[in-house]
C-alpha cells in the first residue's frame, strides 16, 4: 500500500506539532510548514519541516506542486486575542491571507481535502449562558480575533462550492494539555504560576465565576483525523469539537493548584464581567454523530498530564 501524504501547516505549534507526530505514527509522510522553527522540544525527525510564509502564494503553490499531499490540515493561525487588538493587520494577514493561498494550492494541485482549524471564538462573547451549534449564526466579537476565523471560514466554504474543494472545518475552544507554553492562555499561565509558588493573579478580566470549554490536545487532534477520513460523499462539514462540560476558571485553577504541589491557592479576581459570558460551550453532537467523535480525556486526568509535562521539562 503507498504511503499516504499530508501536509501540516502549523507544525511548529502546539496542537501541530501533536497532529504531526500522530500522523507519523499512523504511517503517513508528513509535510511540516510553519514561518518560525520548532522548538526543540516539538521536533519529530520523521517530519520533513518547511519553513515558509504561506501568505507567499508562489511558495506555498511551489511546495503543494512539489510534495503532492492528499490532505492538508491547516492549523497556522495567529491565534491570540491580545495580538490580534495590537497587530490587526497582521492577524488578517496570517488567518485570512494565509488560509486563502492554501485553499488557492490545493485548488490548482488537485488535493482530495482541506481540513481547516477554525475557533468557537466565531460564535462571538455575548452575555449570558451559551452552548453553541454549527447552525448558530457566528457573531463579531470585541476584538479581530473572531472576525478574522469568520472570514476565513467563508472563504473555506466559497471555495468549495464554487470550485468543488472538499473542505472540513473544525472549532475548538481552549485546547490545553503538554507543550502548550503559551502565556495567553489560562492553563499554562496556571501551571507556571503554580509550579512557582505564586497564586494566579486575572487582575480584572474575570471574577472566577466564567465557565469555559476546554478540550485536551489529543482529543483535538482525533477530531482532527476523524474529519479527514471521514467519507460522507459531502463536499464540506462544519463540526464543533467540545465537552460541553464547562468548568469555572476558579475552579480549574484551584484543581492545577492540588495537582502542582497538593496547595488549593486561592487565584486572585478583580473583574466585573458583566459584559462576559457566563458560560460558553460547544455542543459536539454532530461530531459524535458523523465521525464517531468523542472527548476521551476528563479535565483532572488532562491537567494531570499537563502539569506532570511542566515539571519535567520547565521546573526541572
Amino acid at each position: 500500500m503507498a504511503t499516504r501524504t499530508c501536509l501540516v501547516t502549523g507544525s511548529a505549534g502546539f496542537v501541530g506539532s501533536v497532529l504531526a507526530r500522530t500522523l507519523v505514527s499512523r504511517g503517513w509522510r508528513v509535510v511540516g510548514v510553519d514561518r518560525e522553527p520548532v522548538p526543540s522540544w516539538r521536533e519529530c525527525p520523521d517530519v520533513s519541516q518547511v519553513q515558509l510564509d504561506l501568505c507567499d502564494l508562489e511558495a506555498v503553490l511551489a511546495l503543494v506542486g512539489e510534495t503532492g499531499p492528499e490532505v492538508i490540515f491547516h492549523l497556522a493561525a495567529q491565534p491570540f486575542v491580545p495580538v490580534s487588538v495590537a497587530e490587526p493587520y497582521a492577524t488578517v494577514r496570517d488567518n485570512v491571507l494565509a488560509t486563502t493561498s492554501v485553499l488557492e494550492a490545493a485548488r490548482l494541485h488537485g488535493v482530495a481535502r482541506v481540513v481547516h482549524a477554525s475557533s468557537g471564538a466565531i460564535y462571538g462573547s455575548e452575555p449570558g449562558e451559551h452552548t453553541y451549534f454549527e447552525s448558530d449564526e457566528p457573531k463579531v466579537g470585541a476584538n479581530l480575533y473572531g472576525p478574522s476565523k469568520i472570514a476565513a471560514e467563508n472563504i473555506v466554504l466559497a471555495y468549495s462550492r464554487t470550485f468543488g474543494l472538499d473542505v472540513r472545518i473544525g472549532r475548538f475552544m481552549n485546547t490545553y494539555g503538554p507543550g502548550d507554553t503559551s502565556p495567553s492562555r489560562i492553563v499554562p499561565t496556571a501551571v507556571c504560576q503554580a509550579l512557582g509558588g505564586d497564586c494566579y493573579d486575572f487582575g480584572d478580566r474575570d471574577d472566577g465565576s466564567t465557565a469555559l470549554d476546554f478540550v485536551y490536545v489529543d482529543d483535538v487532534v482525533a477530531g482532527y483525523l476523524a474529519a479527514a477520513e471521514v467519507d460522507d460523499g459531502a463536499l464540506q462539514g462544519v463540526y464543533n469539537f467540545g465537552t460541553c462540560d464547562p468548568v469555572s476558571v476558579r475552579d480549574l485553577v484551584r484543581a492545577v493548584s492540588r495537582l502542582a504541589d497538593g496547595t488549593e491557592r486561592e487565584p486572585v479576581f478583580r473583574g466585573p464581567v458583566a459584559d462576559n459570558p457566563r458560560r460558553k460551550c460547544l455542543d459536539a453532537g454532530r461530531a459524535r454523530k458523523e465521525l464517531d467523535w468523542e472527548p476521551r480525556t476528563d479535565l483532572m486526568t488532562g491537567l494531570r498530564a499537563t502539569v506532570d509535562w511542566y515539571r519535567e521539562h520547565l521546573h526541572a
